[in-house]
């Protein structure tokens, strides 16, 4: 029968090929070519055998030239040839033909030391175990930066809220239409940010700047807001509570630069 791709090696393991004195299989190249030789000459001896028998049976002379030996007692060289073909065929049963080398090495490494295998399997287990833990790491730290940035959009939510809440009560009760529209009075012109900060009203400060009070107007007196402020600051009059209000209210101008 066919015996594969030309070229290719085989690996056999058998006692025939075994150098001598060699203990236990061992495993030899052969090359393809040398093995259909091999069978092609055995399937000749196999027909020379067959012809052989055959002149016998019909009372005809032996074709095939006897072996030296014994008379009377020597095989025909072509009977004795094929079957130690046959022998040497039925040796060579356990064939080995690796797909590539490393599977041929990692074969022969398994082999001779069963713990390498039992250690690659280890390592692969411990590389998926690392890789589900930093896919996971990395999902726990996309979540954890999502609610960060849902809890800060909340609270800016809801400052806005308060700011416009506490914006609309202010310009309601002092009579101003709007964050930047100027009020006059008997005692001269002013706008909502002043008045905020004459009233020591941090709260409203706020609440008017982040609705886009602007800190740069000036009153009736050539004053800005934040001019206002320090001079308020600088006032040892009034009691803590007043002092510590007019404090908040310069600090509250200054952390949006206004002052």
């Amino acid at each position: 029968g066919a015996l594969g791709r030309r070229g290719a090696v085989m690996m056999f393991s058998c006692s025939v090929c075994r150098p001598s004195g060699a203990q236990g299989k061992e495993t030899v190249k052969v090359d393809i070519d040398s093995v259909a030789q091999r069978q092609a000459a055995a399937e000749r001896l196999m027909e020379a055998q067959k012809d052989y028998i055959h002149g016998l049976t019909l009372g005809g002379a032996p074709t095939a030239p006897m072996s030296p030996g014994k008379s009377g007692t020597a095989l025909p060289v072509a009977v004795a040839a094929a079957a130690a073909v046959e022998k040497r065929q039925a040796d060579h049963d356990d064939v080995v033909v690796p797909e590539k080398k490393e599977e041929k090495e990692k074969i022969h490494v398994e082999w001779q030391d069963p713990s390498a295998a039992l250690a690659r399997e280890t390592k692969a287990r411990q590389e998926m175990e690392e890789r589900v833990l930093q896919a996971r790491a990395e999902a726990e730290q996309r979540e954890e930066a999502q609610r960060r940035e849902a809890a800060r959009a909340a609270q800016q939510a809801e400052e806005a809220a308060m700011h416009g809440r506490v914006c609309a009560a202010f310009l309601q009760v002092h009579g101003f239409k709007e964050v930047n529209a100027p009020k006059s009075s008997c005692f001269g012109m002013t706008y909502p940010l002043h008045r905020a900060v004459e009233r020591g009203d941090p709260q409203a400060v706020r609440a008017l700047l982040f609705r886009g009070a602007n800190s740069s107007q000036k009153d009736s007196a050539g004053r800005t807001a934040s001019q206002l402020a320090t001079k308020k600051a600088a006032l040892r009059s009034g009691g803590e509570a007043t002092k510590a209000a007019r404090a908040e209210v310069f600090k509250a101008l200054h952390e949006v630069g206004a002052v």
